[in-house]
């Protein structure tokens, strides 16, 4: 905890902060979506258009686990205050960008401030907190996350239409400099410099190898065929670099991702579990909007408030979920409760099709909801009770880190289900179609405008292959609610409820009590 004892009014103003921190990362990946065609338009680099986005993913992902280690090593604070600083340089920048590819390199500056913000403030959270009281506090972080996802394009779509698509990054860094303010005044964390250097080229061969790969998941079947040169080279660059990394990991002193961590059953089990809930949730909600708009002809936006039920459920069960943790003091269940959730929703999607009513899509996006709100707080304490105390930082962001690769993986598997089966699935419904399968998908609001039989055939075309992406990803969720069982449910609270500052610093290791 704090070297310095901080009142729960301090605790509360700085959580807020933090929260507002994750906030900021989390918006931005989805905030410049909605403005895409006007940046476009401005710039006239359609050909880039995916790379705005594209660029943050990327630096994000393979940053996070690097700040989760360097927050270990010389203090989550001024690692935190750090990566404020990168997150509003690349908000100002992109805010003055004059060009496409500006845009996109200030976007990719952005991206590795907000992996830092991502990684320390789950960080802060084990710092100020024992494990039975961080419950409360994980559930605030994801109904942070899910709220971002939600108004993400709302928000863009609002400056688009109102003062500027500039003016979505201009207020980005405006908040992000009043919470560098609030934390360097208010946040007290205990020393935690250890005279070690941080593994720089393992570091590297981290960031490059995740970029090769997530570069595979994106351009695959898109800008580049999947079995192209192109593609296989980065595909195969991806396999030496990430390879070079694990060796590297075994031989240097402060490893970047350390291998302690993957020796700890509840650990793998929780990284795991973070992959799928990344690859469902994130590739469902790449493609469900787009099933709205094609099949059930919803407008852009009415396609993404259609999404709210996906933020209740998170909201709602993150909040509760936190605090029946600090009272039981169990989290186990929690967890496998919440992957039965997820697997009856893809489940109940996976029978949805173009006649079926959005009345009847409602209850399965809850379901999504409460199976992220319920698993994800309790997969953060899993991890950060059972890692040694020097590893904490690095292994909660290493959730968010395995929670993002898994969302790149299953947006790209999906879609690539997804394309596979329309070009199977077109010819059936309309003998002779020829068009671009891509196109298709891309623009929605192309298909509305063509003759009713061409639609229909259409949207059945979409719907079945829909069905057949979720009855690939329905094992996927099954698979990982049976992994759950696997998870060691420790009893927190065999740790006080509130630890002294001296206490929770000289803490090397959580004490645990663990029942298989």
């Amino acid at each position: 905890m704090a070297d310095v004892p901080m009142s729960p009014a301090r605790i509360r103003v700085v959580m807020g902060a933090l929260l507002v921190a994750m906030f900021l990362a989390s918006v931005d990946q989805t905030i410049v979506a909605t403005g895409l065609p006007t940046i476009v338009g401005e710039f006239q680099r359609a050909d880039r258009y995916a790379w705005v986005v594209t660029a943050y993913l990327l630096a994000e992902t393979a940053f996070t686990p690097i700040f989760g280690k360097a927050g270990d090593l010389y203090g989550r604070k001024r690692i935190l205050q750090f990566a404020i600083v990168v997150f509003l340089a690349g908000s100002v920048l992109c805010a003055l960008a004059e060009s496409m590819w500006q845009l996109i390199a200030f976007r990719g500056l952005q991206g590795v401030g907000a992996g830092g913000i991502l990684a320390a403030t789950l960080g802060v959270v084990a710092d100020l907190f024992p494990p039975r009281e961080r419950g409360r506090y994980q559930g605030a972080y994801v109904s942070v996350f899910a709220l971002a996802a939600i108004l993400g394009p709302v928000l863009g779509g609002y400056f688009v239409d109102g003062p500027g698509w500039r003016w979505a990054f201009w207020v980005t860094a405006l908040l992000a400099l009043g919470v560098s303010v609030l934390v360097g005044v208010l946040l007290r964390l205990p020393a935690q410099t250890r005279p070690a250097a941080i593994d720089w080229w393992g570091a590297l061969l981290l960031v490059a190898g995740v970029m090769a790969l997530i570069l595979v998941l994106t351009l695959g079947g898109r800008e580049l065929h999947w079995f192209s040169v192109s593609t296989l080279a980065l595909a195969v660059l991806a396999a030496v670099l990430l390879a070079g990394f694990v060796l590297r990991q075994r031989t240097f002193v402060e490893p970047v991702l350390p291998p302690a961590l993957f020796a700890d059953r509840t650990i793998v089990t929780s990284f795991t579990l973070a992959f799928v809930i990344g690859a469902i949730m994130l590739g469902l909600l790449a493609f469900l909007p787009q099933f709205l708009q094609l099949v059930q002809g919803m407008s852009a936006s009415r396609a993404g408030l259609a999404m709210v039920p996906v933020l209740g459920g998170a909201l709602v069960t993150s909040t509760v979920v936190g605090r029946l943790i600090r009272r039981l003091g169990r989290y186990r269940r929690f967890v496998t409760a919440g992957m039965a959730a997820l697997a009856v929703g893809v489940g109940l999607l996976a029978t949805v099709g173009q006649s079926t009513s959005y009345g009847l899509v409602v209850m399965p996006l809850v379901l999504l909801g409460v199976g992220v709100g319920m698993s994800t707080p309790a997969l953060f304490i899993a991890t950060t009770h059972a890692a040694q105390r020097q590893h904490v930082g690095v292994a909660s962001s290493a959730v968010s880190f395995f929670r993002a690769l898994g969302g790149a993986v299953g947006a790209a598997g999906f879609g690539a289900v997804l394309v596979a089966r329309l070009g199977v699935r077109l010819p059936e419904r309309l003998p002779g179609w020829t068009g671009d399968v891509n196109a298709v998908i891309d623009v929605p609001r192309r298909v509305a405008a063509l003759p009713t039989a061409v639609r229909d055939g259409i949207r059945e075309a979409y719907a079945a292959s829909l069905r057949d992406a979720l009855l690939v990803a329905l094992p996927l969720a099954v698979g990982a609610w049976l992994l759950s069982w696997r998870l060691r449910d420790a009893d927190l609270a065999a740790e006080p409820a509130t630890t002294t500052p001296d206490s929770e610093s000289t803490r090397s290791t959580a004490t645990r009590s663990d029942t298989v």
